[in-house]
């Protein structure tokens, strides 16, 4: 978890529990505060945190194809590619990261912040902007405390919370709290001074790719099996064991059959379920 804050207003003594500050530079005569602060990581992920004085590069979370990405591009190293993504007009390099993540950098020397997520949105982002604050942030809950601290008033967004109530989660940017936007699938956000900006690296559209039904099902299955590859491969470049969830339901065992089709053998299953219930009972002979 993370959070970014660039405020005119005085948040010197603003802190968060469980977060490590790294750092709140007053700077008092550009009139503004910037602050930054951040969770430890897993070590079993690809996260990092890299400062420079005032400049900043951070990444929370898993990027599966790392290798692929890497040759593609020549970087040495995932914080390096990491940098190029986010750094001006390379942004559209997300599009082909594939994993859970956000990212954001912030640059001194132009005075811009950006931020991004996986092109799933699985890791969300959220950002609230008045004439003196800006906040970038992992989660709204470390927005709403930073405005609790500057007393800012808080109120529910009417139709975020509907949507809520309606579809369980909240369409294009909106969230439940008025004046708090989520950053939405395929999109980077950008912080130039006082300016706020979305930048679109991936757009979804409903044109057909193929007319003929075959076609379709096998471009399907190699792109499945392609994914499925990816993320085993990622354990063994990690050094870890393969884990899987098995259930007597078809999603789990299609995923395990695609791992075992490409020779992956050494696989430990993990199972919820009663003791001798159709989805334990069915699991266990899939595993035999």
């Amino acid at each position: 978890m993370f959070v970014w804050i660039r405020s005119r207003a005085d948040i010197t003594e603003l802190r968060y529990a469980g977060m490590e500050t790294v750092y709140q530079n007053d700077l008092q005569l550009k009139r503004f505060i910037r602050f930054f602060a951040k969770t430890s990581f897993n070590s079993l992920e690809d996260s990092f945190c890299e400062t420079a004085e005032e400049d900043l590069c951070y990444f929370r979370g898993i990027l599966v194809n790392s290798s692929a990405q890497l040759g593609l591009y020549n970087a040495p190293s995932i914080p390096s590619l990491i940098r190029s993504a986010l750094s001006t007009g390379q942004q559209k390099m997300f599009a082909g990261f594939h994993g859970q993540f956000n990212a954001i950098a912030y640059t001194s020397e132009n005075d811009t912040l950006t931020a991004a997520t996986n092109v799933a949105n699985t890791m969300r982002i959220y950002y609230f902007q008045d004439y003196d604050t800006v906040i970038v942030a992992s989660s709204i809950k470390l927005i709403t405390t930073a405005l609790k601290y500057l007393k800012k008033k808080l109120a529910v967004d009417e139709i975020g919370a509907r949507m809520i109530l309606s579809y369980g989660f909240t369409l294009a940017d909106y969230t439940t709290i008025s004046g708090i936007k989520q950053l939405g699938a395929g999109n980077c956000l950008q912080v130039v001074g006082d300016s706020v900006s979305v930048i679109s690296y991936q757009k979804y559209n409903n044109e057909p790719l193929h007319h003929n039904e075959g076609e379709a099902v096998e471009e399907l299955e190699q792109l499945f099996l392609r994914s499925v590859q990816a993320g085993y491969e990622k354990d063994l470049e990690k050094g870890r064991k393969h884990i899987a969830f098995l259930s007597g339901g078809l999603d789990s065992r299609i995923g395990m059959w695609a791992a075992y089709k490409q020779g992956y053998r050494d696989l430990e299953c993990l199972n919820f379920s009663q003791p001798g219930y159709a989805d334990e009972v069915i699991a266990r002979q899939i595993c035999k």
